[in-house]
């Protein structure tokens, strides 16, 4: 998971809940693989 300027700000490679308590509200932008293919996604914590 990157903030709005492309610093990563979470990272696991284990498929488990994400929590995003411990963020600060903003834009976060989510990557994930799934089948050797990737997904992305906006994510606005208010």
């Amino acid at each position: 998971m990157f903030n709005i300027n492309g610093q990563m700000v979470y990272s696991n490679s284990k498929n488990e809940t994400i929590s995003l308590s411990k963020l600060s509200k903003g834009v976060y932008f989510l990557r994930l693989e799934v089948n050797d293919s990737y997904i992305s996604k906006r994510i606005v914590k208010e």
